[in-house]
């Protein structure tokens, strides 16, 4: 837990008009931010953020009511950051002389990034009082050698706008090579999952848990959920639109310098055994992805790095 010295130090230096430094959620250190485009939060545990709200607009976020706000365990909704593995890690291990990665599973889902404490190394406000960013930076302790032996450093940049946005960068600060695979794991607040129409998908190839082995192709253009979704798109870079009648607007997702897409909800029965969601909350959500990962995981050179950019907008929907 964070002494009252270390939140006052958090405050002095970071606290100013439209930014606060406080206990949230489980006493747990966030950044609240205000400005002239949105309100925001974001909790130093796993940089994630929790909150995005427009002016004038519902937020766009979803964050499960039976979410845990704990030490070594991931907040259910917001931007959970998948770093340096995706599902169980299986693309992340030292690449092969021929470059690839040996592919064996490292450690729990999701990696570690997720249930991080960060460090706040900056707050930096746009022209005009009309966007805020918020800077975080992760490196390797013994606990994270523990599971995964590579040198790092990590820098996380939100900016709070009339967008949200999100920058990943990822520095090898080893002697060798490794792969990591890496996701942007966005919850949106949708009215009603089963009434969506989500574009940018079409004939692009994708893994599913659900329908099984091996890879299929999005045919129909706009996606409509029908039921548990859990798919892995490759080699797109495409923007993703979801288009939400109940809440009469669009959201997209722009990206850069990720080439998979992640779309999931986990349906009614899933949802039951899912931690920290409610009965009826699998409604209520929608998981749009900005990934690399399986065969796009990323591969470093000693002293390299890469950025992975999201942003996502909401708008009304046309008339």
């Amino acid at each position: 837990m964070i002494s009252r010295s270390e939140l006052s130090h958090l405050i002095e230096r970071f606290g100013r008009e439209g930014v606060v430094v406080e206990l949230g959620q489980g006493d747990l250190p966030l950044v609240r931010v205000s400005n002239k485009s949105c309100t925001g939060q974001v909790y130093l545990h796993g940089a994630h953020v929790t909150d995005w709200t427009p002016r004038g607009c519902d937020p766009v976020l979803f964050v499960s009511a039976r979410s845990s706000y704990e030490r070594g365990k991931a907040i259910r909704g917001g931007v959970p950051i998948c770093f340096p593995w995706f599902g169980p890690g299986t693309s992340v291990t030292r690449p092969s002389v021929d470059g690839k990665a040996n592919g064996k599973p490292v450690g729990v889902a999701h990696g570690f990034a997720r249930t991080s404490e960060w460090t706040l190394a900056a707050v930096r406000q746009g022209p005009g009082k009309l966007s805020t960013s918020v800077i975080f930076e992760l490196d390797a302790d013994d606990a994270i050698r523990a599971i995964w032996p590579h040198e790092f450093h990590a820098t996380y940049t939100v900016t709070f706008g009339q967008k949200l946005g999100m920058s990943l960068e990822i520095v090898n600060k080893d002697v060798a090579p490794f792969a990591y695979e890496s996701a942007l794991h966005t919850y949106l607040k949708v009215g009603d999952v089963r009434l969506l129409r989500i574009g940018g998908l079409k004939e692009t190839e994708y893994l599913a848990k659900i329908e099984g082995e091996g890879l299929f192709k999005q045919t129909n253009d706009p996606l409509v959920l029908s039921g548990e979704t859990d798919r892995v798109y490759r080699n797109t870079a495409a923007a993703i639109s979801v288009t939400d009648p109940t809440m009469g607007r669009v959201v997209t997702n722009t990206k850069n310098d990720s080439n998979s897409t992640v779309i999931w909800n986990p349906w009614e029965e899933k949802s039951v055994s899912s931690a920290g969601m409610s009965a009826g909350e699998w409604l209520h959500m929608l998981c749009v992805e900005t990934a690399n990962t399986h065969d796009h995981a990323v591969v470093l050179a000693p002293g390299q790095k890469h950025v992975m950019h999201a942003c996502i907008e909401a708008s009304a929907i046309p008339t």
